[in-house]
């Protein structure tokens, strides 16, 4: 089963803070719900509307060939490690996969 992403859960401030702070923050990261408090901030977060709708499978965190290679071995059934000997391979296998996969930590 391919990575579908995952979800974070802290009520400790410095630790919100640190995460808001990341240049990431609103793209990559955002934040699904917020509970009540006395101190209320407001998230830089993007509305879910105005992320663009990207087609296929997104895979985080990988972020070359080896890892690339990796998990397509063992999230697509009966692909093998035999079937991407190099870069060119990899990229085909994912163009390949319907939805496609698509790795974008990787600077391809």
């Amino acid at each position: 089963m391919p990575f579908a992403g995952g979800k974070f859960t802290t009520s400790d401030k410095k630790i919100q803070k640190a995460i808001e702070a990341r240049k990431d923050f609103g793209t990559k990261l955002i934040i699904l719900n917020e509970t009540g408090g006395k101190e209320t901030a407001t998230p830089k977060a993007a509305a879910p509307e105005s992320i663009p709708e990207v087609k296929g499978t997104v895979v985080p965190d990988i972020n070359n060939m080896q890892s690339a290679r990796s998990w397509l071995a063992k999230n697509i059934e009966g692909l093998t490690f035999a079937m991407m000997p190099n870069k060119k391979a990899v990229l085909e296998t994912m163009a390949a996969q319907n939805p496609p996969v698509t790795f974008p930590d990787w600077n391809i």
